[in-house]
Protein backbone atom coordinates (compact mmCIF):
# COMPACT_ATOMS: atom_id res chain seq x y z
CA UNK A 1 0.00 0.00 0.00
CA UNK A 2 2.85 2.36 0.92
CA UNK A 3 4.61 1.56 -2.35
CA UNK A 4 1.45 2.32 -4.31
CA UNK A 5 1.10 5.64 -2.47
CA UNK A 6 4.67 6.65 -3.34
CA UNK A 7 4.19 5.49 -6.93
CA UNK A 8 1.09 7.68 -7.33
CA UNK A 9 2.93 10.67 -5.88
CA UNK A 10 5.79 10.10 -8.32
CA UNK A 11 3.36 10.01 -11.25
CA UNK A 12 1.69 13.22 -9.98
CA UNK A 13 5.13 14.89 -9.83
CA UNK A 14 5.69 13.98 -13.48
CA UNK A 15 2.21 15.19 -14.44
CA UNK A 16 2.54 18.67 -12.93
CA UNK A 17 5.06 20.07 -15.48
CA UNK A 18 2.91 18.71 -18.32
CA UNK A 19 -0.24 20.34 -16.97
CA UNK A 20 1.50 23.67 -16.41
CA UNK A 21 2.57 23.79 -20.05
CA UNK A 22 -1.09 23.52 -21.13
CA UNK A 23 -2.93 26.78 -21.77
CA UNK A 24 -6.19 25.55 -20.18
CA UNK A 25 -5.53 22.18 -18.58
CA UNK A 26 -8.46 19.87 -17.96
CA UNK A 27 -7.44 18.31 -14.63
CA UNK A 28 -10.41 15.92 -14.50
CA UNK A 29 -9.86 14.55 -18.01
CA UNK A 30 -6.11 14.20 -17.44
CA UNK A 31 -6.68 12.32 -14.15
CA UNK A 32 -9.16 9.93 -15.80
CA UNK A 33 -6.89 9.35 -18.80
CA UNK A 34 -3.83 8.53 -16.68
CA UNK A 35 -5.58 6.79 -13.78
CA UNK A 36 -4.71 9.40 -11.16
CA UNK A 37 -6.85 10.48 -8.16
CA UNK A 38 -8.56 13.69 -9.28
CA UNK A 39 -8.59 15.46 -5.89
CA UNK A 40 -4.92 14.73 -5.18
CA UNK A 41 -3.88 15.84 -8.65
CA UNK A 42 -5.97 19.03 -8.39
CA UNK A 43 -4.55 19.86 -4.95
CA UNK A 44 -0.99 19.26 -6.13
CA UNK A 45 -1.60 21.46 -9.18
CA UNK A 46 -2.97 24.31 -7.07
CA UNK A 47 -0.33 24.07 -4.32
CA UNK A 48 2.66 23.30 -6.51
CA UNK A 49 3.50 20.06 -4.62
CA UNK A 50 1.90 16.81 -3.52
CA UNK A 51 1.38 15.43 -0.04
CA UNK A 52 4.89 13.94 0.14
CA UNK A 53 6.74 17.07 -0.93
CA UNK A 54 4.59 19.73 0.72
CA UNK A 55 5.99 21.61 3.75
CA UNK A 56 5.26 19.92 7.05
CA UNK A 57 2.36 21.49 8.94
CA UNK A 58 2.83 19.81 12.33
CA UNK A 59 6.14 21.47 13.23
CA UNK A 60 6.41 23.93 16.09
CA UNK A 61 9.30 25.82 14.51
CA UNK A 62 8.83 28.04 11.50
CA UNK A 63 11.22 27.67 8.53
CA UNK A 64 13.38 30.64 9.56
CA UNK A 65 13.56 29.25 13.09
CA UNK A 66 14.69 25.90 11.70
CA UNK A 67 17.46 27.67 9.79
CA UNK A 68 18.55 29.55 12.91
CA UNK A 69 18.59 26.32 14.94
CA UNK A 70 20.73 24.56 12.35
CA UNK A 71 23.19 27.46 12.35
CA UNK A 72 23.42 27.22 16.14
CA UNK A 73 24.04 23.47 16.01
CA UNK A 74 26.75 23.95 13.40
CA UNK A 75 28.48 26.49 15.65
CA UNK A 76 28.59 24.12 18.63
CA UNK A 77 29.51 21.03 16.64
CA UNK A 78 33.06 21.13 18.05
CA UNK A 79 31.76 21.39 21.60
CA UNK A 80 29.85 18.10 21.67
CA UNK A 81 26.29 19.43 21.84
CA UNK A 82 23.54 16.78 21.92
CA UNK A 83 20.83 16.83 19.24
CA UNK A 84 17.22 15.73 19.80
CA UNK A 85 16.25 12.56 17.93
CA UNK A 86 13.37 14.24 16.06
CA UNK A 87 15.75 16.90 14.79
CA UNK A 88 18.08 14.19 13.54
CA UNK A 89 15.21 12.59 11.65
CA UNK A 90 14.18 15.89 10.09
CA UNK A 91 17.77 16.81 9.13
CA UNK A 92 19.71 13.78 7.86
CA UNK A 93 22.83 15.91 7.40
CA UNK A 94 23.46 15.41 11.13
CA UNK A 95 24.94 12.00 11.75
CA UNK A 96 24.00 9.82 14.68
CA UNK A 97 26.70 8.20 16.84
CA UNK A 98 26.08 5.25 19.13
CA UNK A 99 26.44 6.17 22.82
CA UNK A 100 28.46 4.05 25.23
CA UNK A 101 28.34 3.71 29.03
CA UNK A 102 30.48 6.22 30.91
CA UNK A 103 33.03 3.68 32.17
CA UNK A 104 33.64 2.53 28.60
CA UNK A 105 33.96 6.12 27.41
CA UNK A 106 36.58 6.82 30.04
CA UNK A 107 38.63 3.85 28.90
CA UNK A 108 38.25 4.67 25.22
CA UNK A 109 39.20 8.30 25.87
CA UNK A 110 42.85 7.34 26.17
CA UNK A 111 42.96 5.44 22.90
CA UNK A 112 45.97 6.81 20.95
CA UNK A 113 44.00 6.50 17.71
CA UNK A 114 41.22 8.76 19.01
CA UNK A 115 43.60 11.34 20.44
CA UNK A 116 45.61 11.44 17.23
CA UNK A 117 42.38 12.03 15.30
CA UNK A 118 41.53 14.96 17.57
CA UNK A 119 44.92 16.58 17.00
CA UNK A 120 44.64 16.10 13.23
CA UNK A 121 41.22 17.76 13.07
CA UNK A 122 42.34 20.53 15.43
CA UNK A 123 45.27 21.37 13.17
CA UNK A 124 43.00 21.35 10.11
CA UNK A 125 40.65 23.87 11.76
CA UNK A 126 43.54 26.15 12.74
CA UNK A 127 44.91 26.15 9.19
CA UNK A 128 41.49 26.73 7.60
CA UNK A 129 40.86 29.80 9.78
CA UNK A 130 44.43 31.04 9.76
CA UNK A 131 44.66 30.91 13.56
CA UNK A 132 48.06 31.83 15.02
CA UNK A 133 49.61 30.25 18.11
CA UNK A 134 49.36 33.51 20.04
CA UNK A 135 45.57 33.42 19.66
CA UNK A 136 45.15 30.05 21.39
CA UNK A 137 43.60 30.15 24.86
CA UNK A 138 42.48 27.60 27.42
CA UNK A 139 39.69 28.24 29.94
CA UNK A 140 38.60 26.04 32.82
CA UNK A 141 37.51 26.31 36.43
CA UNK A 142 38.85 24.78 39.60
CA UNK A 143 37.51 24.71 43.13
CA UNK A 144 39.39 25.22 46.39
CA UNK A 145 38.24 24.97 49.98
CA UNK A 146 38.90 28.29 51.69
CA UNK A 147 40.59 26.88 54.80
CA UNK A 148 41.44 23.22 54.22
CA UNK A 149 45.12 22.25 54.08
CA UNK A 150 47.04 18.97 54.00
CA UNK A 151 49.27 17.49 56.67
CA UNK A 152 52.83 18.84 56.87
CA UNK A 153 56.03 17.30 58.24
CA UNK A 154 57.68 19.17 61.11
CA UNK A 155 61.32 18.59 62.08
CA UNK A 156 62.28 19.45 65.68
CA UNK A 157 64.80 18.47 68.32
CA UNK A 158 62.18 18.34 71.01
CA UNK A 159 59.18 16.18 71.63
CA UNK A 160 55.95 18.05 71.48
CA UNK A 161 52.63 18.40 69.80
CA UNK A 162 52.47 17.32 66.18
CA UNK A 163 49.18 19.12 65.66
CA UNK A 164 49.02 22.41 63.79
CA UNK A 165 45.97 24.61 63.95
CA UNK A 166 43.82 24.57 60.83
CA UNK A 167 40.75 26.51 59.87
CA UNK A 168 37.32 24.97 59.79
CA UNK A 169 35.97 26.97 56.87
CA UNK A 170 35.23 24.34 54.24
CA UNK A 171 33.37 26.70 51.92
CA UNK A 172 34.14 26.29 48.27
CA UNK A 173 35.53 29.02 46.04
CA UNK A 174 35.52 28.56 42.27
CA UNK A 175 38.26 30.15 40.20
CA UNK A 176 37.62 30.54 36.46
CA UNK A 177 41.07 30.67 34.89
CA UNK A 178 42.31 31.33 31.37
CA UNK A 179 45.84 31.11 30.00
CA UNK A 180 47.24 31.93 26.57
CA UNK A 181 49.84 30.03 24.58
CA UNK A 182 51.95 33.19 24.37
CA UNK A 183 52.63 32.80 28.12
CA UNK A 184 50.04 35.06 29.72
CA UNK A 185 47.08 34.60 32.04
CA UNK A 186 43.93 36.66 32.39
CA UNK A 187 42.70 37.91 35.73
CA UNK A 188 40.34 35.22 37.02
CA UNK A 189 36.70 35.23 37.95
CA UNK A 190 36.35 34.40 41.65
CA UNK A 191 32.98 32.88 42.55
CA UNK A 192 32.08 32.70 46.22
CA UNK A 193 29.03 31.42 48.05
CA UNK A 194 27.11 34.49 49.12
CA UNK A 195 23.98 36.51 48.43
CA UNK A 196 25.82 39.77 47.87
CA UNK A 197 29.34 41.20 47.83
CA UNK A 198 30.68 43.01 50.89
CA UNK A 199 32.87 45.98 50.05
CA UNK A 200 35.76 45.00 52.32
CA UNK A 201 36.16 41.75 50.40
CA UNK A 202 37.31 43.71 47.37
CA UNK A 203 39.87 45.92 49.07
CA UNK A 204 42.85 43.69 48.19
CA UNK A 205 41.65 42.62 44.73
CA UNK A 206 43.18 44.24 41.62
CA UNK A 207 40.81 46.09 39.33
CA UNK A 208 40.89 43.43 36.61
CA UNK A 209 39.46 40.66 38.77
CA UNK A 210 35.83 39.54 38.49
CA UNK A 211 34.22 38.82 41.85
CA UNK A 212 30.89 37.04 41.61
CA UNK A 213 28.48 35.23 43.91
CA UNK A 214 26.19 32.25 43.56
CA UNK A 215 24.15 30.11 45.92
CA UNK A 216 26.63 27.23 45.67
CA UNK A 217 29.88 28.97 44.56
CA UNK A 218 29.63 27.00 41.31
CA UNK A 219 29.64 28.49 37.84
CA UNK A 220 26.34 28.96 35.98
CA UNK A 221 25.10 30.17 32.60
CA UNK A 222 24.89 33.83 33.59
CA UNK A 223 28.35 33.92 35.13
CA UNK A 224 29.83 32.05 32.18
CA UNK A 225 28.56 34.72 29.80
CA UNK A 226 29.94 37.46 32.06
CA UNK A 227 33.33 35.77 32.02
CA UNK A 228 33.20 35.45 28.21
CA UNK A 229 32.68 39.20 27.85
CA UNK A 230 35.61 39.69 30.23
CA UNK A 231 37.73 37.44 28.00
CA UNK A 232 36.75 39.28 24.83
CA UNK A 233 37.44 42.68 26.36
CA UNK A 234 40.93 41.68 27.48
CA UNK A 235 42.09 39.79 24.37
CA UNK A 236 40.49 41.36 21.29
CA UNK A 237 42.95 44.25 20.97
CA UNK A 238 45.98 41.97 21.36
CA UNK A 239 44.99 39.25 18.91
CA UNK A 240 47.40 38.51 16.10
CA UNK A 241 44.93 37.12 13.56
CA UNK A 242 41.21 37.33 12.83
CA UNK A 243 40.13 34.43 15.05
CA UNK A 244 40.81 33.46 18.65
CA UNK A 245 40.40 29.85 19.74
CA UNK A 246 39.10 28.99 23.20
CA UNK A 247 40.01 25.45 24.20
CA UNK A 248 37.60 24.16 26.82
CA UNK A 249 35.60 21.28 28.22
CA UNK A 250 31.98 20.62 27.27
CA UNK A 251 30.33 22.07 30.36
CA UNK A 252 26.69 22.98 29.71
CA UNK A 253 27.31 26.64 30.66
CA UNK A 254 29.44 26.86 27.50
CA UNK A 255 26.61 25.63 25.30
CA UNK A 256 23.87 28.17 25.86
CA UNK A 257 22.55 30.07 22.86
CA UNK A 258 23.76 33.39 24.29
CA UNK A 259 27.26 32.06 24.95
CA UNK A 260 27.71 30.49 21.52
CA UNK A 261 26.18 33.45 19.67
CA UNK A 262 28.50 35.87 21.46
CA UNK A 263 31.57 33.84 20.49
CA UNK A 264 30.47 33.62 16.86
CA UNK A 265 29.78 37.36 16.62
CA UNK A 266 33.22 38.16 18.05
CA UNK A 267 35.21 35.61 16.04
CA UNK A 268 35.96 33.36 18.99
CA UNK A 269 36.01 29.67 18.09
CA UNK A 270 35.01 27.24 20.82
CA UNK A 271 36.95 23.98 20.57
CA UNK A 272 36.36 21.17 23.05
CA UNK A 273 38.73 18.51 24.26
CA UNK A 274 37.52 14.93 23.86
CA UNK A 275 35.40 13.82 26.83
CA UNK A 276 37.30 12.44 29.82
CA UNK A 277 40.71 13.65 28.58
CA UNK A 278 41.21 17.06 30.17
CA UNK A 279 43.43 15.59 32.90
CA UNK A 280 46.15 14.89 30.33
CA UNK A 281 45.22 17.10 27.35
CA UNK A 282 44.18 20.42 28.88
CA UNK A 283 47.02 22.89 29.61
CA UNK A 284 45.43 24.24 32.80
CA UNK A 285 45.00 20.76 34.27
CA UNK A 286 48.46 19.61 33.24
CA UNK A 287 50.54 22.64 34.17
CA UNK A 288 48.71 25.12 36.41
CA UNK A 289 46.02 23.85 38.73
CA UNK A 290 48.32 21.73 40.88
CA UNK A 291 50.77 24.61 41.53
CA UNK A 292 47.80 26.88 42.28
CA UNK A 293 46.53 24.55 45.01
CA UNK A 294 50.03 24.12 46.36
CA UNK A 295 50.42 27.89 46.74
CA UNK A 296 46.99 28.06 48.38
CA UNK A 297 48.02 25.43 50.95
CA UNK A 298 51.21 27.36 51.63
CA UNK A 299 49.15 30.43 52.49
CA UNK A 300 47.00 28.37 54.86
CA UNK A 301 50.05 26.90 56.56
CA UNK A 302 51.64 30.32 56.90
CA UNK A 303 48.45 31.63 58.47
CA UNK A 304 48.40 28.73 60.96
CA UNK A 305 52.11 28.98 61.81
CA UNK A 306 51.89 32.71 62.52
CA UNK A 307 49.03 32.31 64.95
CA UNK A 308 46.16 33.00 62.60
CA UNK A 309 42.81 31.66 63.70
CA UNK A 310 40.00 31.55 61.16
CA UNK A 311 40.81 31.85 57.47
CA UNK A 312 37.78 33.61 56.01
CA UNK A 313 36.55 34.73 52.61
CA UNK A 314 38.19 38.09 53.20
CA UNK A 315 41.50 36.39 54.04
CA UNK A 316 41.35 34.28 50.89
CA UNK A 317 40.55 37.27 48.69
CA UNK A 318 43.43 39.17 50.28
CA UNK A 319 45.97 36.53 49.18
CA UNK A 320 44.44 35.21 45.97
CA UNK A 321 46.32 37.70 43.80
CA UNK A 322 49.64 36.56 45.26
CA UNK A 323 48.62 32.93 44.63
CA UNK A 324 47.79 33.82 41.04
CA UNK A 325 51.05 35.70 40.53
CA UNK A 326 53.15 32.77 41.74
CA UNK A 327 51.14 30.21 39.77
CA UNK A 328 50.55 31.72 36.35
CA UNK A 329 54.08 32.68 35.40
CA UNK A 330 55.02 32.92 31.70
CA UNK A 331 57.09 29.76 32.16
CA UNK A 332 54.17 27.79 33.62
CA UNK A 333 51.68 29.00 30.99
CA UNK A 334 53.95 28.22 28.05
CA UNK A 335 55.00 24.94 29.62
CA UNK A 336 51.37 23.88 30.03
CA UNK A 337 50.72 24.23 26.30
CA UNK A 338 54.03 22.54 25.50
CA UNK A 339 53.41 19.53 27.77
CA UNK A 340 50.05 18.91 26.07
CA UNK A 341 51.51 19.04 22.55
CA UNK A 342 49.40 22.03 21.49
CA UNK A 343 52.05 24.78 21.16
CA UNK A 344 54.39 23.95 19.63
CA UNK A 345 52.21 21.46 17.77
CA UNK A 346 53.63 18.07 18.73
CA UNK A 347 50.87 15.48 19.29
CA UNK A 348 53.56 12.89 19.88
CA UNK A 349 54.15 14.42 23.32
CA UNK A 350 50.76 13.09 24.42
CA UNK A 351 50.62 10.05 22.17
CA UNK A 352 53.97 8.75 23.38
CA UNK A 353 52.78 8.73 26.98
CA UNK A 354 49.57 6.92 26.00
CA UNK A 355 51.47 4.29 24.03
CA UNK A 356 53.81 3.71 26.97
CA UNK A 357 50.79 3.05 29.19
CA UNK A 358 49.48 0.75 26.50
CA UNK A 359 52.71 -1.25 26.59
CA UNK A 360 52.54 -1.48 30.37
CA UNK A 361 49.00 -2.87 30.17
CA UNK A 362 48.49 -4.84 26.92
CA UNK A 363 44.89 -5.55 27.94
CA UNK A 364 44.11 -1.88 27.26
CA UNK A 365 45.30 -2.15 23.68
CA UNK A 366 43.14 -5.21 23.04
CA UNK A 367 40.19 -3.45 24.67
CA UNK A 368 40.57 -0.35 22.49
CA UNK A 369 40.93 -2.40 19.31
CA UNK A 370 37.86 -4.48 20.16
CA UNK A 371 35.76 -1.42 21.05
CA UNK A 372 36.78 0.49 17.91
CA UNK A 373 36.02 -2.55 15.79
CA UNK A 374 32.55 -2.87 17.34
CA UNK A 375 31.82 0.74 16.43
CA UNK A 376 31.94 -0.17 12.79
Amino acid sequence: MAEQYREINARIDKALPVLRRMEKPNISAYATLHGLPYQRLLQAYNNGHNRSTRPKTNQRLKPHQQVALKEFLDQVDNVGFGIHVELLQAHPEYQKTKQKPVDILRKLAQSPKRIEGWFTEFKRVLISLGVLDDDLWNIDKTGVRISVARNQYVYTRYEGSDVMASGENRELVTLVECIGARGVALEPMVIIKAKSIIERWCMELPDGYLLATSDSAYNNDELALSWLKHFNKNTRDNRKGRWRVLLMDSHTSHLTHEFVTYTHNNRILLYAFPPHTTHFMQPLDVGCFQPLKTHHRQELNLNACTGGKAFTKADFLAVVNDIQRRTFTPKNCKGAFKRTGIVPYKPEVVLKALREKEEEDPHKKRYWMRAEYQEH
